[in-house]
């Protein structure tokens, strides 16, 4: 595409999603385009969007009505899970010109082409009918892997790279599993050639993610076997590894994070519960004891980890004590942080039908008192890093101070020349910091609001 053009991206959900943005973003500047703030107006808006919960669809039905409020005139195109489980009700929007599931997202951007170049007159579609034109297959399991075009106005702090998507777990308050498809994987070759793009484009983090990245399996190469590839790489870069469910963490897994250097000393589980009866109506396949042993064999091995998990509250048959197991249990596995949420039904779900369902309020109350352990799990992660030695990815420089993040995932902040480090400096690196750039760190004090444990 010759002639210049403005685009608008937004995205809501989780990071394989912000990482298919980032490679449109990079495939619309290689072909011209001039991006803008999302919601518009340009003259395409591409909205990512999300389906894991109801709430979330909401928001990207909404986040889509602020574009089409912007629209002048162009293109306002939705892709993603809400537009994969629900294309008639987004086409149906006044002002929508394409709704793309998720098997054609990679796609999009040819068709936006012959539509543009043909001075939009018709989108070209595969149903019938009146509205936006839709472009989705039922089993959304096409080219999954968008590629990156150009790296030179990416930012240079973290990159996310997708290796992995689909599920095939069936949980009971899940709908993702149908919305992703089946499970693929990235070739290895081509990770470890995208990795040393991003590493040679002056990214100091690499964070390898996917829908179930555990279950990344690709021919001779687990997540494992591709772990220890990577950690063989030159350059001075790290890898982090996304979100794991608990029963895809394996002792080798496990091993290989330990044994490299390269790789952060961080590890975050989709635990849900800690109650035996919720994870069963939930489908999860483990208990706590299973949790127990699993994240004792993590701190074995990484003594000084950053381990974080999800938790769902308010999940239906969740009485009081069910709930206070749950609460109990990151103090049982060690845990350094959570992401609590409130359960969410979701329709088309086993969940959505289950008996005991909770109240809103009681949901906001649990939500609220694991938010509170989380920040006290927070607090007393760095009051025991103090006066350790850490490795930053310096992420902003600005006003003669730096904000980064250890690979132990905690927080950082200090002045940008340790040789004006006043007395109590809150981290102090070694050299003068630039953002991407990886740098040893000294804790010197924990207990402090510009100190704290980071989320991912």
């Amino acid at each position: 595409m010759d002639a210049p053009f403005t685009f608008a991206l937004g995205v809501l959900g989780c990071r394989a999603n912000q990482e298919e943005i980032d490679a449109l973003r990079s495939q619309l500047q290689s072909r011209g385009g001039r991006e803008r703030p999302f919601p518009g107006p340009a003259e395409l808006v591409i909205l990512n969007s999300c389906a894991v919960t109801t709430a979330a669809q909401a928001q990207s039905r909404q986040a889509l009505r602020r574009a089409l409020r912007h629209k002048r005139g162009g293109c306002v195109a939705v892709t993603g899970c809400a537009a994969q489980l629900a294309p008639q009700e987004l086409a149906s929007l006044p002002g929508v010109d394409l709704v793309c599931g998720n098997r054609e997202k990679s796609r999009l951007l040819d068709w936006w082409e012959a539509w543009r170049g043909q001075s939009g007159r018709a989108m070209p579609r595969t149903d019938s009918g009146a509205g936006a034109a839709i472009w989705r297959g039922e089993d959304p399991t096409l080219e999954r892997f968008l590629t990156r075009a150009s790296l030179l106005s990416q930012p240079r702090a973290r990159a996310l790279l997708k290796i992995q998507d689909g599920c095939s777990f069936r949980c009971s308050y899940c709908v993702v599993s149908r919305l992703r498809g089946s499970v693929v994987s990235r070739d290895p070759a081509e990770v470890v050639d995208a990795v040393q793009r991003l590493a040679a484009a002056g990214f100091g983090e690499v964070v390898l993610t996917g829908i179930n990245l555990g279950l990344y399996r690709a021919p001779g190469a687990t997540l494992a076997d591709l772990l220890r590839r990577l950690a063989a790489l030159p350059g001075r870069f790290r890898i982090r590894l996304s979100s794991l469910e608990p029963m895809t963490v394996t002792p080798e897994l496990i091993a290989a994070v330990a044994r490299s250097p390269r790789v952060c000393p961080h590890l975050h589980l989709a635990i849900q519960s800690g109650d035996d009866a919720v994870l069963a109506h939930m489908g999860r396949p483990y208990d706590r004891d299973d949790l127990r042993v699993l994240c004792a064999r993590i701190h074995d091995a990484l003594p000084d980890c950053g381990l974080g998990a999800d938790l769902i509250a308010g999940f239906p048959g969740e009485d009081a004590a069910a709930f206070e197991r749950t609460r109990a249990l990151p103090d049982e596995l060690g845990l350094t942080y959570l992401h609590p949420f409130a359960y969410s039904e979701r329709p088309g779900t086993p969940g959505a039908t289950l008996p005991g369902r909770l109240p809103e309020r009681v949901r906001k109350e649990r939500v609220a008192a694991l938010r509170a352990l989380d920040a006290r799990l927070r607090a007393g992660f760095a009051e025991r890093m103090r006066a350790r030695r850490l490795e930053a990815l310096i992420e902003t420089v600005d006003a003669g101070r730096f904000r980064g993040v250890a690979g132990e995932y905690l927080r950082l902040e200090g002045p940008a020349d340790p040789a004006c480090a006043p007395r109590g400096l809150r981290a102090v690196t070694g050299g003068s910091p630039v953002a991407g750039e990886l740098h040893d760190c000294h804790l010197q004090a924990a207990a402090d609001a510009h100190l704290q444990q980071g989320r991912g």
